[in-house]
């Protein structure tokens, strides 16, 4: 059997700021949650910087929100702390949020409206940071996904 559906995404915002509007936005909405450290990203971002959230939601169906920071492969971690460049890898987070089904779909598009109404700024615009500078077509993608959960789709 499958597991629940995954929506995954990259988002613009630093990995203080979403975990701060995310906290912001479930207790204006009035949704009971709770949260904690996440696994690390070997991947994505250090040890420290992955949080999981558990909401519930007034129709009583938990959804998870995992925040990672993306700041960048292994290699190029390293040579970030060398050159002391890994500032501008900020600003950049991949999120994770399950299950991601007809029921939930609305409850998340409530989520992420109620953030981009406090901010109105475009959770796609990643063209700042280095990792998706040249990434055209990932940026592309990226737009278009945000675009079906701003719109419930």
């Amino acid at each position: 059997m499958l597991g629940p559906k995954i929506y995954k995404n990259f988002i613009a915002y630093s990995y203080e700021d979403l975990l701060e509007e995310l906290e912001r936005v479930f207790k204006k909405l009035r949704y009971d949650y709770k949260g904690g450290q996440g696994k690390p990203s070997v991947v994505l971002g250090s040890k420290d910087h992955s949080y999981i959230f558990y909401v519930y939601p007034k129709n009583g169906d938990k959804i998870t929100f995992r925040v990672i920071e993306a700041v960048a492969d292994p290699v190029t971690k390293v040579a970030t702390y060398l050159n002391d460049s890994r500032k501008y890898f900020r600003g950049a987070c991949l999120l994770h949020v399950s299950p991601y089904n007809a029921e939930n779909k609305k409850v998340i598009k409530k989520i992420f409206n109620e953030v981009e109404k406090q901010d109105n700024k475009e959770f796609w615009d990643l063209k700042a940071h280095p990792r998706f500078r040249l990434a055209v077509l990932l940026r592309f993608r990226v737009k278009s996904n945000w675009v079906q959960v701003l719109n419930g789709k």
